[in-house]
């Protein structure tokens, strides 16, 4: 019984040692497998102005305007853009569309209409435009028809890549990406 006692330990004993030894190093990479499909596209993202910031049409009554007793009245436009930076280094325009004048196209300040007209200028402050209207041929500006503004500015960096400006609103806006309408 005795060596059947000591059989039983040592195939026990066999039993319970563990075979497997620490884990070797890593072996090399296998070959890469097939590419997969492509994804979905994306959704359309909305086409950007190039850092280039823009107003909404502002409308201007003349109602809105601060008469200074006639001479040169003139109306602001809150600009929060506007920056130091931008007045030292960058380009501020601005663009009147008058629905009194006959062709309605968006024209950039300063403007005249004709020698004896009214004439339409602006001045830039930090977070301020100022626009200001006055009379080539008489002191005293009677009347200011509704007219709309728009401000564009841009940054030194865009001016350096763009070039050459175009005067025309259409082109600016164009170039820009600058949607229509208010």
């Amino acid at each position: 019984m005795c060596l059947s006692i000591c059989v039983l330990a040592g195939i026990l004993f066999l039993i319970s040692c563990d075979k497997q030894g620490p884990a070797g190093p890593q072996g090399p990479a296998g070959p890469a497998g097939a590419a997969g499909s492509a994804g979905a596209a994306g959704p359309k993202g909305d086409t950007g102005t190039a850092n280039v910031i823009y107003s909404q049409w502002v409308t201007k009554q003349e109602s809105d305007w601060d008469w200074q007793g006639q001479i040169y009245p003139h109306t602001d436009i809150a600009a929060p853009a506007v920056t130091q930076n931008i007045l030292d280094s960058g380009v501020i325009l601005v663009y009147m569309e008058c629905p009194e004048y006959p062709d309605n196209t968006p024209v950039q300040l300063p403007f005249q209409h004709d020698a004896d007209s009214l004439h339409f200028d602006f001045y830039d402050f930090v977070g301020d435009i100022s626009i200001r209207c006055w009379m080539p041929t008489t002191s005293v500006v009677t009347f200011i028809p509704t007219t709309l503004y728009r401000y564009i500015l841009i940054p030194a960096s865009v001016l350096a890549a763009t070039g050459t400006l175009p005067k025309d609103y259409n082109s600016v806006a164009a170039r820009f990406h600058i949607p229509a309408g208010q």
